[in-house]
Formats: structure tokens, sequence, C-alpha cells
């Protein structure tokens, strides 16, 4: 990803391969994701497509809910949880990318040690 300001101090986003998620103090979220051509947005769960200066909605929206447990020992320094959050988010993507399925964000909640 490149970040750059310009000259009205907008911050600007390039070469972007990871879906990217706003969220308000009151957990209202907008999710962007960049294709190779358009965009799509996910606002309030519903996801839509905008390419050619059209906007619309995406059919055969699907969530898969996974239950995972995850054995470690207590952490010493506080961040044992958000590595463990980022190394699970990636063998997901990886795992997802590696059956051909497409996906729009990755959120992991509820980390608890067993």
């Amino acid at each position: 990803m490149k970040i750059e300001v310009n000259e009205h101090g907008t911050i600007v986003l390039k070469e972007v391969f990871n879906p990217i998620k706003l969220q308000t103090i009151d957990n209202e979220t907008l999710i962007v994701v960049m294709k190779d051509s358009g965009y799509e947005i996910c606002y309030e769960n519903k996801w839509y497509e905008l390419k050619q200066g059209n906007i619309k909605p995406l059919k055969n929206q699907n969530t898969i809910n996974l239950q995972i447990e995850i054995q470690n020992q207590p952490s010493t320094d506080g961040l044992d949880n958000i590595r463990k959050t980022n190394t699970l988010k990636y063998k997901i993507q990886r795992y997802l990318y590696s059956q051909g399925i497409e996906y729009n964000d990755i959120e992991i909640t509820n980390i608890t040690n067993k």
C-alpha cells in the first residue's frame, strides 16, 4: 500500500490489496475494498458494488462463522492476543485464497485463553 497526502491534506491510498474498515466510536462501520475495476463497500452489513459511475447491491452475500480455540500461555507484555489475532487472520486469508473463496473482511472477536 502506498500512502500519500495531497495538497488539500487528503490522505490518498494507492495499491490497496486489503479491505479498509472505518469505524466510529459508536461502532458504525464502513468497509472499502478496491477491485481491479471499481470498488465494493459495506455499510450497515450490506454490500454494494461501485463501478463505472454505478452503484448496485451485491447479491449472494454470505457470512462464514468459525469458532476456534487458541491454546496459549498467559501474556507477559499484553500484546499476545493481538499477535495471535493477526496470525490467525493471515492463516484464514491464505486458506480462503487457496480454496478460491472470495471474501470482503475477516473480523476476529472474543479471543479467550483456554
